[in-house]
């Protein structure tokens, strides 16, 4: 996983050191980070993870100081390991003036034949 932004702060929640690599998230969404901190801390559900709308903060603190990785948008995070049948290949383009048929659901009648693609 990349990180999209690096932080770290003070108890007080004063960022000493920040560092947005990708520039996908705003340097603002770290002021929300302190308040959900302790928000959850008060009704006992504080995890490694918070999250404040879109943006979500994987945090620890050390030393007197919270160190905050923002790892990025949903769509940028991708499992590094796959389910190779989930991948569904879409096979060879049909060639021009070969009629292809479209598929249907299990238990349906076939489909009609649809002429392919038209040669430009």
């Amino acid at each position: 996983m990349a990180a999209s932004a690096l932080f770290i702060l003070d108890l007080k929640g004063k960022p000493l050191i920040s560092r947005n690599y990708k520039g996908d998230v705003g340097l603002g969404e770290i002021e929300h980070f302190m308040g959900v901190l302790l928000q959850r801390e008060e009704e006992g559900t504080l995890t490694p993870v918070l999250t404040h709308g879109p943006v979500h903060f994987l945090w620890i603190k050390h030393a007197n100081l919270y160190r905050i990785l923002y790892p990025g948008t949903p769509t940028q995070i991708r499992d590094p390991h796959p389910n190779p049948k989930s991948q569904i290949s879409p096979g060879p383009p049909p060639t021009a003036g070969t009629p292809t048929q479209i598929p249907n659901p299990p238990g349906t009648p076939p489909g009609p034949i649809h002429p392919g693609p038209t040669p430009t």
